[in-house]
């Protein structure tokens, strides 16, 4: 005879709790239906580059989980858009919104196009502009050249800094782009403090000098 195991007090109270809905979290199903953001695929790069931007945008300002994001962008899809998503192979739906973005480049912006959207993003520098300024120019450029690997992100940062501010932090070992931008803003608060201060160092040896002399 197989024995059954007697349940705990407890196990009947659990029994009795209603599962709680995640309030850090939107899922698929819990999605503003009346925000929409069509996409229908025109032959206009901007015109994918643009719902690209606000998917991602809406993605995360509403915290939708990972395993929903695909299906919350997809439901947007018209005319073309949505052809082209039902004519995918299967196993495209097990896609991470990572990847589908990837794909959709591919059908969506055309190569030569891709290929001006890099060139921008390599001519990105900082220039006459603050890190901050610099910082917010180049997160716009990696976004439009879908660039969205760490390290591919920190070696553009990098590269288009000032040199005396690159050199402060290349041996600093930052694991994200936001961890470079927050150094790097540091580094240029130092520059700006040891150009404002006014070299007393030199100013004493100067008249130590003179004195000397006379």
């Amino acid at each position: 005879m197989q024995h059954l195991r007697q349940k705990a007090p407890q196990d009947y109270a659990q029994e009795k709790l209603p599962k709680l809905k995640s309030a850090t979290s939107t899922s698929y199903y819990d999605l503003d239906i009346d925000h929409a953001i069509p996409f229908y695929g025109t032959q206009e790069p901007e015109e994918y580059l643009e719902w690209e931007r606000l998917m991602d945008d809406y993605l995360k300002l509403n915290q939708v989980p990972p395993e929903d994001q695909v299906k919350g962008a997809t439901r947007n899809f018209h005319d073309y858009a949505y052809t082209w998503w039902l004519h995918t192979p299967s196993e495209s739906y097990d896609m991470s919104w990572p990847k589908t973005k990837r794909a959709m480049r591919r059908e969506f912006v055309p190569p030569t196009y891709t290929e001006q959207l890099l060139c921008q993003l390599e001519n990105t520098t900082q220039g006459s502009k603050s890190i901050d300024a610099y910082f917010k120019e180049m997160k716009i450029a990696l976004r439009r050249a879908g660039v969205d690997n760490p390290m591919s992100m920190k070696f553009h940062f990098m590269m288009g800094l000032h040199n005396d501010i690159s050199k402060m932090i290349f041996l600093d070992n930052y694991k994200s782009l936001d961890d470079n931008y927050i150094g790097a803003l540091k580094a240029e608060q130092e520059l700006m403090k040891a150009k404002a201060s006014p070299p007393q160092a030199h100013f004493a040896t100067t008249k130590l000098q003179g004195g000397e002399q006379g």
